[in-house]
């Protein structure tokens, strides 16, 4: 495969196996994880990938961090000012790689052949430094979270939101953390080349582990996101929509430690779907993946409790905001909630019912794909 100057006399032509043997080389005297990534045949696909899983999520990040921007009354207190630029900095480090690899995207999908190649090796550093600063978004959404009862009106009341933003930063960051040590330890377990010293059957098995546990944690992060987002704007106006309308009693504080817990799972689902997402697929081998989701079966279980926690915690604070906003007061959105939480309730019985069947009927017989 050769590219061709545009013109005659543009400069001579590039050979793709050339330029990749001088990419390898130029990162075996730099970076060790530089070169394992140039080494992958679908590094343009795992770049689109990282895009996918982080430029729609930090949207909203972006979103009701503006939100909470916007709805932000200065009050002369220092921790407002501490909250304001922590909120701006969330907002900001999440833009950047919304708008930034968003931009990546369309680059990469527009080259061909080894412009291709070229374009995702030049966008690798920077993939990882925008990663980082979406991390680092929700790392001071959460110390926003911890000073937002104190900047936005109700100091009586901001435990609530100091608690659950410090109990979000540290389990992200020792998800974060764990997550980062087991990959390492799969990448130390097996080599790039255990795949093909395996036997057929055992990598099959390994390929059949790897698809069903990535597909049970894939995007729920992006999901939590979706409602976390708007339970933002009820902590950031809860001293003027809530409080000064119904006063602060134990049914609005109540109200406000839903929505406060609806935010913790979300940025906790979001935050740890994303790495494990991402980590799975930076190893190069099937059972390097299947032991890094192996090791991360317990961080997978905590991401799926925390989006159900908050999805749980969302209804119920819904179901509330008739009963302590409106005057008279409205049953409406409490019968709804009601009814919502029935028919959920339902459909995971029913789905744990036949998931039960149907592991009674197969047990003892070989799978066949």
């Amino acid at each position: 495969l050769q590219i061709e100057g545009p013109s005659e006399g543009a400069g001579p032509t590039i050979d793709v196996e050339q330029y990749m043997a001088e990419e390898l080389r130029k990162a075996a005297q730099s970076d060790q994880q530089r070169l394992a990534a140039l080494r992958r045949k679908d590094l343009d696909d795992f770049l689109l990938l990282q895009i996918s899983t982080i430029a729609d999520r930090a949207v909203y990040i972006a979103g009701f961090s503006q939100q909470g921007v916007v709805r932000f009354l200065d009050r002369g207190v220092d921790a407002g000012h501490a909250y304001l630029l922590f909120v701006l900095l969330a907002c900001i480090l999440s833009l950047l790689p919304s708008l930034l690899l968003s931009s990546v995207a369309i680059f990469i999908n527009d080259a061909q052949g080894i412009r291709k190649k070229a374009m995702s090796i030049r966008f690798l550093v920077t993939s990882q430094l925008l990663f980082i600063s979406y991390l680092l978004s929700f790392f001071f959404l959460c110390l926003a979270l911890a000073l937002m009862g104190y900047a936005c009106g109700y100091p009586r009341e901001a435990w609530i939101t100091a608690s659950a933003g410090a109990v979000a930063g540290f389990l992200m960051s020792a998800g974060v953390l764990a997550v980062t040590r087991h990959h390492k330890a799969a990448l130390a377990q097996f080599s790039e080349e255990s795949d093909t010293q395996c036997s057929p059957q055992t990598l099959a098995d390994a390929t059949y582990f790897v698809k069903s546990r990535s597909g049970m944690v894939s995007n729920l992060g992006g999901k939590a996101g979706i409602f976390s987002s708007f339970v933002f704007y009820n902590l950031v106006t809860f001293s003027s929509d809530i409080a000064a309308k119904a006063g602060e009693n134990t049914l609005t504080s109540f109200f406000l430690a839903l929505n406060a817990l609806t935010l913790l799972g979300g940025i906790l689902a979001a935050v740890l779907d994303s790495v494990i997402t991402l980590w799975c697929n930076d190893l190069p081998g099937v059972r390097q993946r299947a032991s890094f989701l192996h090791r991360c079966r317990f961080i997978i279980t905590t991401c799926q409790s925390g989006f159900f926690f908050s999805l749980v915690c969302f209804i119920a604070g819904f179901g509330l905001y008739g009963i302590i906003k409106y005057t008279p007061r409205s049953f409406i959105p409490l019968s709804l909630a009601c009814c919502s939480a029935v028919l959920t309730a339902a459909g995971i019985l029913y789905l744990r019912t036949q998931d039960h069947q149907a592991r009674r009927r197969t047990a003892g017989k070989p799978y066949k794909n």
